[in-house]
């Protein structure tokens, strides 16, 4: 399902090359930001590496490896140093991570929490997390390694700002709840709504056990995705399980109109027409005794919804969906158009605490091309 709707200044097409943003030295990262890195970086010299690695992310082209980079940048030693800094140095990537998540919050005020999957194509196994995963951003399965990302994101901008890296032994359930409960348990951010932008995951499981423990969270999910029948209302698929798509169908004349607020304007922007009925997830027991709802969004008078969306119980959880969902739209647009032209994807190293590093500091690249007020580059498309 595909939605009409366009963000501001999105492009049109994929690019067939990749793309940079041309600094001019250190006036590509704002002070404030330098300044709030830098909380993490107790050496003088990890300060000059870090503004090297950051404008190598900045204004490379191509793939942002050390190499890459250090080409770039000129200079002797300079691939050494910046592979260092992130394979084998021992700063705390977790603390840059915070500072950066409270420079980001404090300046661009977010109105929600995006938890977004990427994959990370993979030749061989050696590189820490490499699994087989589908990946509908390559549209067929890969050996990749799968992170997940926890963005702030409002109608105008976002920044990740913390990650995971998937380990096949471990629960995707965990690993999205541990990240989103460390931004507010741990780092004491605000309290956002949380949207999780996954269908390639188990997002309906991923919901209930974020609202278990107590999170506001709306998931995006496919037609295909199996239900419980909670609404006493559908008498033909009451007490059964049914897709979510045949579900959203039979609820299709209890649409009713929600308008769309501009966030950046404060008014509203357009409308369109919700249904929610109460369903479960099946076997789920997370949410003894409580439901969850899903919700259709239907535009321009399509007779088949554009979006199906899982959130909360309850009839104002549904209403929010039209206005949170665009800002799962900002992040996979800002994804595509910044994040992978600073080379979020591109460590070219093996070490888990090297990619969290590299990760980390290519977030950090993106938050000084998107934050109101900084020194910025245009990013350049090939075309």
């Amino acid at each position: 399902m595909r939605t009409t709707e366009q963000l501001p200044h999105a492009g049109s097409g994929r690019r067939s090359t990749p793309a940079c943003v041309r600094p001019d030295g250190d006036d590509a990262i704002p002070d404030d930001l330098r300044d709030a890195l830098f909380i993490a970086l107790p050496r003088r010299d990890q300060h000059r590496n870090a503004m090297a690695y950051l404008r190598g992310l900045l204004g490379t082209p191509g793939r942002k490896t050390a190499r890459n980079m250090a080409a770039a940048l000129g200079g002797n030693g300079v691939q050494q140093s910046l592979h260092h800094f992130v394979s084998g140095s021992t700063w705390d990537w977790s603390l840059m991570r915070r500072a950066l998540a409270h420079h980001v919050t404090r300046v661009t005020a977010p109105s929600a929490w995006v938890v977004r999957p990427m994959t990370i194509p993979k030749f061989g196994d050696r590189s820490a997390g490499v699994h087989r995963y589908y990946s509908s951003d390559h549209g067929r399965v890969l050996n990749a390694q799968l992170a997940i990302g926890i963005w702030a994101a409002s109608a105008r901008s976002s920044v990740p700002l913390n990650w995971r890296l998937h380990l096949p032994e471990s629960q995707i359930t965990d690993c999205v709840a541990n990240a989103c409960r460390e931004l507010e348990s741990d780092w004491e951010l605000p309290s956002l709504p949380v949207v999780v932008n996954a269908p390639d995951l188990d997002t309906a499981g991923i919901v209930s056990r974020l609202h278990a423990e107590g999170m506001r969270c709306v998931g995006r999910i496919t037609e295909g995705v199996r239900l419980t029948v909670a609404d006493p209302r559908l008498t033909g698929l009451h007490a059964g399980t049914a897709t979510a798509g045949a579900i959203i169908r039979a609820a299709r004349e209890w649409r009713r109109p929600v308008v769309r607020v501009d966030q950046e304007r404060g008014r509203p922007h357009a409308s369109c027409a919700v249904s929610s009925v109460s369903v479960g997830v099946p076997g789920d027991v997370a949410l003894p005794g409580r439901e969850l709802r899903l919700v259709g969004v239907w535009q321009d008078g399509q007779r088949d919804p554009a979006e199906l969306w899982l959130t909360g119980p309850g009839p104002r959880h549904a209403t929010a969906v039209p206005n949170l969902s665009r800002s799962a739209r900002r992040v996979d647009h800002d994804l595509t158009k910044i994040a992978e032209p600073v080379g979020v994807r591109d460590y070219s190293g093996r070490s888990h605490d090297g990619w969290h590093r590299h990760v980390t500091l290519a977030s950090a690249a993106h938050a000084a091309v998107v934050i109101p007020g900084a020194a910025r580059r245009p990013i350049e498309l090939a075309s």
